[in-house]
């Protein structure tokens, strides 16, 4: 499934509805983030409202006034007011009890790990890591991204660096390249999105670009100028410049399907 905030800051979800996923309360939110079969936002008053499948606990936020959230598989995660790290969830490997203390300015949940960029830029991931998704270089980011199996960051020169695994060219980040494009390593984003098997980025030129699995499409981005992108396993949605949201890949549930 798909949410966005629009432009009356009310937030509208489309695709699969299965756990209650896309019904959204009412009022004025910031932020929203989707989940595997579940959903978080941050009103405007910074409280995090979620919605949808609560078996682990993830749909039940403690009190408090967040800053920013991310939702991963079955867990959710915030960044306090305060600059603490809070999750909540399914906790099997970790994802949720594990957390890093000290003050951090984003966090990103993935399928069962999740990474935080602290006041130095410097990363710190927590969670699942069989396939090394969890250990994170020691280099400073304005971004940190994270999926199933691998995740991402962009330094401080706006180059992508990945970690994790590789294997269908989804973490490629020191290398690869799309049809016409010019090798990843000479390109430099200003977003990142990463997904099970595949990754997209905004570049600086403020195009589209992604790596990995493309079986759906999810990889073959339109044409156009965005300022930002996120990903779903199966697809990707891009915010353009004017505001209009476009998807592509998978649409079995109508996830790609911008109402």
């Amino acid at each position: 499934h798909t949410c966005g905030v629009d432009s009356r800051k009310g937030i509208q979800c489309w695709g699969s509805d299965a756990s209650g996923q896309l019904q959204a309360p009412s009022g004025e939110f910031l932020h929203v983030a989707c989940g595997e079969r579940h959903t978080c936002a941050l009103d405007m008053g910074g409280s995090v409202a979620c919605w949808g499948d609560d078996g682990y606990g993830e749909s039940s936020p403690p009190e408090g006034s967040f800053s920013s959230i991310s939702v991963g598989g079955g867990f959710s995660c915030g960044i306090e007011v305060g600059g603490a790290v809070a999750c909540w969830g399914q906790d099997g490997l970790g994802q949720a009890s594990s957390v890093p203390e000290g003050h951090f300015a984003h966090v990103n949940a993935g399928q069962a790990h999740a990474c935080v960029l602290d006041a130095d830029s410097a990363p710190h991931c927590w969670g699942w890591n069989a396939d090394g998704q969890s250990s994170a270089p020691d280099l400073q980011f304005t971004a940190i991204e994270v999926g199933t199996y691998h995740s991402c960051g962009l330094d401080l020169e706006g180059g992508l660096r990945c970690w994790g695994r590789g294997y269908e060219g989804e973490g490629q980040g020191e290398g690869g390249g799309g049809e016409g494009e010019a090798p990843i390593e000479m390109q430099t984003f200003v977003d990142v999105a990463v997904s099970a098997f595949h990754t997209c980025m905004v570049t600086t030129e403020e195009e589209l670009f992604c790596l990995g699995v493309n079986e759906q499409g999810q990889s073959r981005p339109p044409l156009g100028l965005f300022r930002s992108v996120t990903t779903g396993v199966e697809h990707s949605c891009g915010l353009a410049l004017t505001g209009e949201v476009s998807c592509w890949g998978s649409n079995e549930w109508g996830q790609s399907t911008v109402p």
